[in-house]
């Protein structure tokens, strides 16, 4: 899979970073560890996001068939929210896409919620730090399907169930639609779509 020049060099540059400060941390221990390549290191990234991407494709699959989500938009929103999986709300509650509690409520697919501290935007882009009930979930699957229910479910994102067969204009329906406040949400999310292919699970 080719990514693009742009992402891998600055893989590379934040690596080599770390690098730079990696024999420093050798003394504070018995000055026998040994870094690591940065070449290896990408690799083993890489590694790890396709990993990520093989897993979160499997559990996007039953949110097409039920919902019509086209599964390279739901992968991508899992890589974009969740860091890859690596958020607190994905490692600590299955949550892969902030998915919140009302009132208590937390849906047929979750089965608890969580007060998560979180940063959030308003309308006019002004973002604050603030606390927030999560849904917390038993497993990935649930959290994907729960996901797509909920598109599928609320009418004003109705117009992108028009374009499931063309995942980049689904999302930006979803996104016209007021699904996120930053306005270069649909680019981040075709970029994604794009550097790792993920139309293949469409």
């Amino acid at each position: 899979m080719k990514h693009s020049v742009l992402s891998r060099l600055t893989a590379v540059l934040a690596l080599a970073v770390i690098a730079v400060f990696m024999p420093a941390c050798a003394f504070a221990t018995d000055g026998e560890d040994e870094t690591i390549p940065v070449e290896e290191e990408i690799n083993y990234l890489e590694a790890e996001q396709e990993e990520f991407i093989a897993a979160a494709g499997k559990s996007a699959q039953p949110s097409k068939e039920k919902y019509g989500v086209p599964p390279s938009v739901t992968v991508a929103q899992a890589i974009l929210e969740s860091g890859w999986g690596k958020s607190k709300l994905a490692e600590e509650a299955n949550n892969y896409f902030g998915m919140k509690c009302k009132d208590g409520v937390y849906g047929p697919f979750a089965v608890d919620c969580v007060k998560v501290a979180t940063r959030e935007c308003d309308k006019k882009g002004k973002c604050f730090d603030t606390k927030a009930w999560f849904r917390v979930y038993d497993s990935r699957a649930d959290s994907f399907s729960d996901h797509g229910s909920w598109l599928a479910s609320n009418a004003r994102y109705a117009p992108a169930f028009d374009h499931t067969d063309d995942a980049d204009a689904f999302i930006r329906e979803v996104h016209k639609a007021g699904y996120a406040t930053d306005p270069d949400y649909t680019d981040k999310i075709v970029g994604i779509m794009k550097e790792w292919d993920l139309y293949r699970f469409n």
